[in-house]
């Protein structure tokens, strides 16, 4: 208490509780002499300035603790909302990358558990195409061949047969079918030099296949065998003296071709016992003559040597009795 007032080194808080003084107090010092030491104000009024000072800067520490805790807290609640929402992405990834595996496993097990095609068993066909023929002919006492003439058109054809499947990959069989259409030529008489319209309207084969499968629902296949071709008569022009007509043929020849056997799976209609058949055909039936004969009394005048070749590109359908699930 003995120190002057000028001897404390007071803060800011001393500076406050200096003006703070009663004012009688603070005249008293100014009239005093300026050699007399100064009057101290009592430790008591200082205490409550002090403590209010104190209290303060205790109280803006711990708003800035507490801000500082509040904006750790809100970083720590993005840091675990980021993180739930990297995880909640890398599971969805992961799922997405699973579906389609487990997706193809299920679609391979299904396809181990079903049963193989098995192509043996009797079918039926039909449908229908497009043929065309050709013939060297001449007449019976002309040096062979004095002349070339051909004819095309449509054609539908029915059939069936037997298959067996003697290999996992082999399957071999017998058939038989016939075609009836429009394949329409000339017939010449060279020598004469008469000519006339003539069909190939009827067709038979017999014979037998063998093939391997490409895949279990497609058949690629060799065949060949026997056949029977009829060509209708025709009237001759120019008419001569004494009308002419040529007589209606029969021809047995051979015949070789292949084809492919499909299902109609690849349509994506469930068609159980259906398939599809492409195939070509070539038959050879020989030379053979054609008999003409005398309009008006029907005796024989002569033939024409006539040796055809028929080819044709056919489309069926193709029922299967042994499928599974057919209904038949």
């Amino acid at each position: 208490m003995a120190a002057t007032y000028h001897d404390l080194r007071i803060s800011g808080a001393a500076k406050e509780a200096a003006e703070s003084l009663p004012s009688n107090f603070r005249a008293r010092q100014s009239n005093r002499r300026s050699f007399e030491p100064p009057v101290v104000a009592p430790a008591q009024h200082f205490r409550p300035i002090l403590r209010r000072a104190c209290l303060s800067n205790a109280g803006a520490r711990a708003s800035k603790t507490m801000a500082a805790k509040s904006a750790m807290a809100c970083r720590d609640k993005m840091n675990i909302e980021d993180f739930c929402m990297r995880l909640l992405c890398a599971a969805g990834i992961v799922i997405a990358s699973i579906l389609p595996r487990a997706a193809s496993a299920a679609d391979m097990d299904a396809a181990a558990q079903a049963p193989a095609r098995d192509w043996s068993g009797f079918y039926l066909s039909a449908g229908g195409g497009f043929g065309w023929w050709s013939a060297d002919q001449h007449t019976d006492f002309e040096a062979p061949p004095s002349a070339q003439t051909d004819g095309s058109g449509g054609f539908g054809t029915v059939g069936g047969g037997f298959d067996w499947q003697f290999a996992p990959s082999w399957v071999a069989g017998a058939f038989a079918d016939v075609q009836f259409g429009d394949v329409k030529g000339r017939i010449k008489a060279p020598f004469e030099g008469y000519s006339g319209t003539t069909n190939n309207r009827l067709n038979y084969a017999a014979g037998l296949r063998v093939g391997a499968l490409a895949t279990p629902d497609v058949l690629i296949y060799a065949n060949g065998g026997c056949s029977h071709a009829e060509f209708t008569g025709s009237g001759l022009d120019p008419t001569p003296l004494v009308p002419l007509s040529v007589a209606k043929q029969h021809y047995d020849g051979w015949f070789v071709g292949g084809g492919v056997e499909n299902t109609l799976d690849f349509t994506g209609i469930s068609s159980p016992g259906w398939f599809m058949k492409t195939e070509y055909r070539f038959a050879d039936y020989g030379r053979r003559s054609a008999g003409m004969y005398v309009d008006a009394t029907g005796a024989p005048d002569g033939a024409i040597a006539f040796k055809p070749t028929v080819q044709t590109l056919s489309f069926s359908l193709v029922y299967r009795f042994n499928e599974a699930g057919n209904h038949f």
